[in-house]
């Protein structure tokens, strides 16, 4: 078998490039002639295809090739996709499988990947259970993360086999894969260091209490709460803008409930372990940020 890949950009005559090639192999002429049974050609879209067709067939008239031309719609001529699936009809049967074959729509591909896969990723998300909640992969499969929200792990796994079919990857090609980003992750990662969550924590409360005494302050009622020393301090350098007022409380109460999702001002370290990584990120964020 012979293949013939020609490229070319947009208008530069690739389809009169084909028609020749076609006519110049069709003709009995030929050094080893064929019939147009035997041609397969494929084009990116379907007004492509008719249109190399439609060419072809001109082309070998005037060549007055008239039974090749009677017979080019018999030549397997269509996009990749119609080429594809014609073949696969073709030989389905002697494959084991249904010559009744058709294109999947996207909620279709997930209704199927779903079937195969639920039970192998339920016992997944069962045995490990706390370390996707911990890396924000516990949200709901098909649904979509909320903003800053956890993704689902189906979806991520699903991610990942369309990348590993779309790269011909087979099983051992897609476990080499991991463990080389395994090693290239952990070569990264800094070596560990002390666990200084606890002090993370002890800091956004503390933060907040400067923001709420600030607040205070800029009410005329600082004096009926003593927040501290060293808050009192802190609260006398924010600037709080009188039309901001409102925005700032808002925060207070974002704040105070993202402290009680660390387990609030005492939480234990067991708690503040299962605290999604996503979340420690964004107040080691916004400890840099301060300092």
């Amino acid at each position: 078998m012979t293949v013939t890949i020609i490229t070319a950009s947009a208008g530069s005559g690739k389809t009169h490039r084909l028609t020749e090639e076609l006519s110049r192999r069709l003709s009995a002429t030929a050094q080893t002639p064929l019939r147009a049974n035997q041609i397969i050609a494929t084009t990116f879209t379907v007004r492509a295809a008719a249109d190399l067709v439609e060419k072809t067939q001109q082309r070998l008239l005037d060549d007055g090739n008239i039974v090749a031309a009677e017979e080019i719609r018999t030549a397997l001529i269509g996009t990749v996709n119609s080429v594809a699936g014609r073949i696969v009809t073709d030989y389905a049967i002697d494959a084991g499988f249904s010559p009744q074959v058709r294109v999947l729509d996207e909620e279709e591909q997930q209704r199927v990947f779903r079937t195969a896969a639920d039970h192998v990723i339920a016992q997944t998300e069962a045995t490990h259970r706390d370390l996707l909640l911990r890396t924000g992969h516990n949200g709901d499969a098909g649904g979509g993360p909320a903003w800053g929200g956890p993704t689902a792990w189906a979806d991520l796994v699903n991610d990942v086999v369309t990348a590993a079919r779309t790269n011909h990857l087979d099983a051992e090609d897609l476990r080499t894969s991991a463990e080389a980003s395994v090693r290239e992750f952990l070569r990264l990662v800094p070596a560990t260091g002390s666990d200084d969550r606890s002090r993370w924590r002890d800091l956004l409360v503390e933060d907040v209490e400067v923001l709420r005494h600030a607040l205070r302050m800029l009410d005329g009622d600082a004096g009926t709460v003593s927040p501290g020393e060293r808050i009192e301090t802190r609260a006398q350098t924010v600037s709080i803008n009188g039309r901001s007022r409102g925005n700032v409380e808002g925060s207070i109460l974002t704040l105070d409930a993202f402290v009680r999702k660390l387990g609030g001002a005492s939480g234990t370290a067991e708690y503040l372990a299962a605290v999604p990584w996503g979340d420690w990120a964004r107040i080691a964020f916004g400890e840099s940020a301060a300092a």
